[in-house]
């Protein structure tokens, strides 16, 4: 009993100490990995850096062409089965008597609106239509000053004691 008992205490000593010596573990090699390296070493490290940010665009294009391939075929199995008639013909549904009622809801939008991009949610029309009376305002303003010094070309001063006419 004394033996499992010390040896539990130290295999939880153990499993406590655990991310004390990872961390210095990590400080450690993350600092002194620089030490050793030579010239050819750094000209590697940035040749694999720099190939992989240039091919990365690539590869990444690459696996979603192979993944929307795999999706197809998945889609095209599916279709080939309903087919063969390998599908239900009779759906739970309509063995627990629902019916077969389907309810179909009215689109929303006119067919114009469509494909103009996403709809903008109410804070962000409220903030858009204060922009706008913003710049209506200054526009509104800088029109007014506008007429104001077109009129004031036209105005003479007039002092006392002087011709003005």
């Amino acid at each position: 009993m004394d033996a499992f008992l010390s040896s539990a205490v130290e295999f939880f000593q153990w499993f406590i100490s655990l991310p004390a010596q990872g961390y210095e573990n990590l400080i450690r090699n993350s600092v002194h990995m620089w030490d050793d390296m030579s010239m050819l070493n750094y000209i590697r490290m940035i040749a694999i850096v720099g190939g992989y940010l240039f091919l990365r665009p690539y590869l990444q294009r690459w696996g979603e062409r192979n993944q929307a391939k795999q999706h197809e075929k998945m889609l095209n199995e599916k279709e080939m089965q309903k087919k063969q008639g390998k599908e239900a013909k009779i759906s739970p549904n309509a063995l627990r008597g629902g019916g077969g009622k389907s309810v179909s809801f009215k689109e929303e939008e006119s067919e114009e609106d469509k494909g103009k991009g996403e709809e903008w949610g109410k804070k962000a029309k409220k903030r858009q239509k204060k922009v706008v009376e913003i710049l209506e305002e200054k526009k509104r303003v800088e029109e007014e000053e506008d007429d104001d010094k077109d009129i004031m070309e036209y105005l003479v001063d007039y002092e006392e004691g002087k011709d003005g006419w």
